[in-house]
């Protein structure tokens, strides 16, 4: 069944022309996104939202000690392969793409772990090929290390990106900083990345009235009437998207960490944040990103609410009726604005020719899906779930 729709030239009450949305999980194994007949579940709904990385198609690694020497000279090459890192590390700091994934520092613009062999080409080191072949490079809080070394500083919990070296003597880890590093063996190597994992059991969408969605909500401190527009966790991490229902322009995200048995709020105000991904990586290193919401709130202008110029029209075109005015709901964001009237639903989309563009749709998921006939990414959050 064809549905009606409306076009009202009056689109200044919203935010156009806001900047893209970026990607909030894996790039290199981001879902696409669905075609443009193909409704999209609600990511409160669904794990759709959320994505965990397969690793059919990961690097070859190598297992086993090799049968090198971890000489003086080679140590030497090392420190000066480490002090590289640290410029290359200060150089991508303000693009804030550099992040640690399984404890190994990954180019999330690129989609692959950084390597040395791939900075030798880049020319931002030098190093022989055999060097480079039995050397990777981790992403870890030294604190971590510091179980197996002394000189390493045990409160020193910062993220630092280090060089392992894979010697018959067993994995030599060091950075810049702590250049003396620690010798471990490759059952400890392994534990120490492995303790990076971010698999903490399967990734559910609790619904609202279970302990898990109750308790989340509970850490986040919202009060008042609200609606969840995305919410996903595993057994230790939680991602929680919240609108107001008394402010709908209120809109804000958090994550909760599981503790002792109970939620507690882990970080907030994540919906200022331009990179979500890279902030909470560099608090929680441990945590599955896929969490997160695909859509980066702070790549919009603010939500916008109070469409009621949008109302009289609306109802001339029959597609509103009188005594249903004004709106239970609106919100507005970038080119989109939703709204409901009663059981009446709808959805503008602003056209190529700068027009709004209003179309009755039944569900959450009928919305989005004409919200992905005109963006890729849309503002899905300005939507009320009833959740």
């Amino acid at each position: 069944m064809k549905h009606k729709k409306a076009i009202i030239s009056a689109v200044a009450a919203l935010v156009i022309g806001a900047a893209a949305i970026g990607a909030a999980v894996m790039s290199k194994n981001s879902p696409q996104p669905p075609a443009e007949t193909t409704p999209m579940t609600s990511p409160a709904e669904t794990p759709s939202e959320t994505t965990t990385i397969d690793f059919s198609n990961a690097e070859e690694v190598i297992i086993g000690l090799s049968d090198t020497q971890l000489t003086d000279e080679l140590k030497t090459q090392l420190a000066d392969i480490n002090a590289a890192l640290e410029n290359y590390m200060s150089s991508h700091k303000k693009d804030k793409d550099l992040l640690t994934e399984y404890g190994f520092l990954y180019s999330d613009t690129a989609g692959t772990n950084v390597t040395v062999k791939d900075l030798v080409k880049q020319g931002v080191i030098q190093a022989d090929e055999e060097t480079a072949e039995y050397t990777d490079i981790i992403y870890i809080r030294a604190s971590d290390l510091a179980a197996y070394a002394p000189n390493i500083d045990k409160n020193d919990d910062r993220l630092q990106v280090f060089t392992a070296y894979n010697s018959s003597e067993g994995y030599f880890v060091s950075n810049d900083f702590y250049s003396e590093g620690a010798v471990l063996s490759q059952k400890d190597y392994e534990a120490l990345i492995m303790d990076y994992k971010f698999t903490h059991g399967e990734i559910t969408n609790p619904k609202r009235g279970s302990t898990d969605y109750e308790g989340i909500m509970a850490a986040t401190g919202f009060t008042g009437e609200y609606d969840v527009k995305h919410i996903a966790c595993d057994d230790k991490y939680a991602v929680v998207v919240v609108g107001s229902l008394e402010d709908t322009k209120v809109i804000r995200e958090y994550v909760c960490v599981l503790e002792n048995g109970t939620w507690t709020l882990g970080m907030e105000g994540l919906e200022k944040s331009e990179s979500p991904k890279y902030d909470v990586n560099m608090q929680y290193p441990k945590m599955e990103l896929g969490l997160l919401p695909k859509y980066v709130i702070a790549n919009y202008e603010s939500p916008k609410n109070g469409f009621t110029a949008y109302e009289a029209p609306l109802v001339q075109l029959g597609l509103i009726k009188q005594q249903d005015t004004p709106a239970s709901y609106d919100c507005g964001a970038d080119k989109f604005a939703y709204m409901e009237f009663g059981d009446t639903k709808l959805i503008g989309c602003v056209n190529e020719e700068n027009k709004l563009e209003f179309y009755p749709v039944n569900s959450v998921e009928e919305a989005i899906a004409y919200m992905l006939k005109f963006n890729a990414d849309p503002p899905v959050f300005i939507i009320n779930f009833h959740n």
